[in-house]
Order: structure tokens, then sequence, then C-alpha cells
């Protein structure tokens, strides 16, 4: 990697400056999903050279189940997020693509039925779809398994589609994947009981008080 600075850039540097580059990087296709990752980076300026800056990158998967509590459930929809400590963010998007059968193979893991396979990919989106429905048009997942996310760190999964017939979760799910990589999220069916902008449930307390 060379840096180049123009002239006028020089002119305002002064004896003893401090010049910060940041830069973002992006694993190749054969770099694993699962374990560590190492980042190496070195700098040449003038006669200098920094003696090299590592990053290792502890990497794991997340197993999501959605349920009823008892029972699989199919047809659900989340949007995946982590937080960032360094830039102080709550909700970052996280881009994932679905794993081909070539890559899941080349990856010696081995398919589950009802179960779709995500890796972290900053040309995807942040969709995980559970939702995705075979050729008679019946759903085909309870359960999604997400590679190439960060150990250690805290991510939020939003419930964007519930399951057909069952509500959809009004609250995050958190998880904490130095916790646990496997997570149950369940659904519940039935008609929920407005709160604010409807009759209220006064009126069901009067009618059972009489």
């Amino acid at each position: 990697v060379v840096y180049t600075f123009s002239a006028e850039t020089m002119t305002d540097l002064e004896e003893g400056h401090t010049i910060v580059i940041k830069y973002t990087a992006t694993v190749n296709d054969d770099a694993s999903i699962d374990g560590s990752v190492s980042n190496t980076e070195y700098t040449e300026y003038s006669e200098q050279k920094t003696n090299g800056n590592t990053v290792d990158s502890d990497m794991t998967d997340m197993t999501v189940n959605k349920t009823d509590g008892k029972d699989a459930l199919k047809g659900a929809q989340f949007k995946l997020y982590r937080t960032d400590e360094d830039l102080e963010l709550d909700h970052v998007d996280v881009l994932l693509r679905e794993l081909t059968d070539e890559e899941l193979e080349a990856a010696d893991i081995e398919k589950a039925d009802d179960t779709v396979y995500y890796t972290v990919d900053p040309t995807g989106t942040n969709l995980i779809d559970m939702a995705q429905k075979d050729e008679d048009g019946k759903y085909l997942y309870s359960t999604a398994v997400v590679y190439g996310l960060d150990k250690d760190s805290t991510y939020y999964l939003e419930e964007t589609k519930a399951p057909e017939g069952y509500n959809q979760l009004e609250e995050e799910k958190e998880v904490n994947l130095g916790e646990t990589t496997e997570i149950e999220v369940e659904n519940h069916a039935g008609s929920v009981l407005p709160s604010t902008g409807g009759i209220g449930t006064t009126i069901f307390y009067i009618v059972g008080a009489i």
C-alpha cells in the first residue's frame, strides 16, 4: 500500500506531527468463516518503518432457532445488528450473504434440514430470511446459522416478519456471543390487546366485575 501526500499537505505538517491512517480490509474467498483470522499492517515512510500492527479476529457462528416455545416455526425474517465500542455505536448493520452448497461443502459444514446458512459479507444485506419457500409454496426454514461473527461481541436480532398466524416480536433479542452461540426466539399466536389507541382493557375488567 502506497500513501501519497500532496505538496499542499506536506507544507501543513510540522516536525513531530502525527499522521493517523485508518483503513478497512476484507478477507478473500479462501479465508475461514470460523476460527481466528490474523491481520498485520506495515507502513514505511521515508526511512522509517513501523514494527507492524497485528489484530487477531476471533470469529464464531450464531444459531437462531424459531419456535413457539415448543415446536419449530417457519417463515420468519430478522435483521441483524452489532455494537461497535470503538465507534461508540449501539447498532451497526451486519451485512450477510447466503452460503452456497459448494461453500458449505468446502468448509466441511454438513447441511441440516430446515436450516439456512449465512456468512458476513459486505456485498450482502442484513436480512436473515427464514421465510423462503419451495416450489409448492411451503416455507423451508425454522433455523438460521450465521458464520463470521466476532466472538465476545453483542448482537441484536430484530424480527421484521413473524411466521403466519403469530405475533411479531416488538422488542429486539440481544445475543452476547461471549456467553452463548445459540438462541431460541419464540413467537406466540393469538390476538394482542391494545394498550393505546384502541378501546383499551378497562371495559373487560368492568364486564368481568359485573
